[in-house]
């Protein structure tokens, strides 16, 4: 990826073919909502869509990281009318994707999006290529449309909250007031590995327990938080070796961001590391390591400073 991707016209066909493949995941998820799309397009059990992904919470990790530039696409003024209106299309079919999956980390990372293009738009207040205006509208469907879906669910709900009958397209929000609601934890799972994880930090603290012996060792099949997970796995020099490369490459888009002078290339950047930073969030809440999104992203972000320079040069 860093290799290949060494000019602006190569990191689009990357932008795009992402968001071919966010087409698919898209059309398949609404197949399977209606019913009858194949038994691997959602979970039997508990009805969440899982589209082409093996896991449903896989879908959060594909299409967090390509929305944000979708978005930016949308409201950038170098793109055709007609292209716009396609990619406005799939922001609605991206969205109802997410929510598709009953996941209240994705419904979560769905209001961050928005909040987060607000930031850029803040940040790129002064880039001629972007629509303020557009953006402004933008940012109040996204408030109606959200405040619309969260009525539908309260409206729907039976009071009645079960993991195998909950409709999935009501769980993220049911699922957070009930969570909000109780005294007690709704989903103990996380809390529970992350005890483990605590409890058992003297044990091989410098070097780590090795790659998933903590299932063999703990009895726990994963760690839904890929820092804790890479942590136990390969100690405190995995991790901060991990995490010194999450933030050079965060560091790599930022200075690239202040290299490149195209203000459309500015905006696509921005949008870039805001769905890098969402992702590196999410992987928060999962183990995210399994997944190729992060390195595929973070491959993108690196290759930024060859596109620069590659920009320079023709220039």
């Amino acid at each position: 990826m860093i290799l290949l991707v060494n000019d602006f016209d190569k990191l689009k066909g990357c932008l795009y073919g992402w968001i071919l493949g966010a087409v698919v995941v898209g059309f398949v998820a609404l197949w399977a909502m209606t019913g009858s799309a194949p038994a691997w397009t959602l979970d039997e059990f508990t009805g969440r869509i899982s589209s082409t992904m093996k896991f449903e919470n896989q879908i959060p990790s594909f299409i967090i990281p390509i929305l944000l530039p979708t978005i930016a696409l949308v409201l950038s003024r170098s793109i055709s009318s007609l292209l716009r209106v396609f990619l406005s299309a799939l922001i609605v079919l991206m969205t109802i994707t997410m929510i598709s999956t009953g996941s209240r980390t994705a419904f979560l990372l769905l209001i961050m999006a928005f909040l987060t293009f607000f930031i850029i738009g803040f940040i790129e207040r002064k880039n001629t290529d972007l629509y303020k205006g557009r953006l402004g509208l933008f940012l109040i469907i996204c408030c109606l449309a959200l405040s619309g879906y969260v009525i539908a669910v309260l409206a729907a709900f039976d009071g009645h909250y079960s993991l195998g009958k909950t409709p999935s397209w009501q769980r993220p929000v049911v699922a957070l007031i009930s969570g909000m609601g109780e005294n007690k934890a709704f989903d103990s799972t996380r809390e529970e590995q992350l005890k483990v994880v605590v409890n058992n930090m003297d044990q091989a603290m410098i070097i780590g327990n090795g790659p998933k012996l903590y299932g063999a060792k703990f009895q726990m099949e994963e760690i839904h938080n890929t820092y804790a997970g890479v942590f136990f796995e390969v100690g405190f020099l995995g991790l901060i070796c991990f995490l010194l490369f999450l933030v050079s490459t965060l560091y790599t888009a930022l200075y690239s961001w202040k290299l490149v002078t195209n203000d459309f290339q500015k905006l696509l950047f921005s949008a870039l590391a805001a769905g890098f930073f969402l992702l590196l969030l999410y992987g928060g809440t999962m183990y995210g390591l399994r997944q190729r999104n992060i390195w595929l992203l973070a491959g993108l972000l690196i290759s930024l400073h060859s596109v620069c320079i590659r920009k320079s040069e023709d220039n």
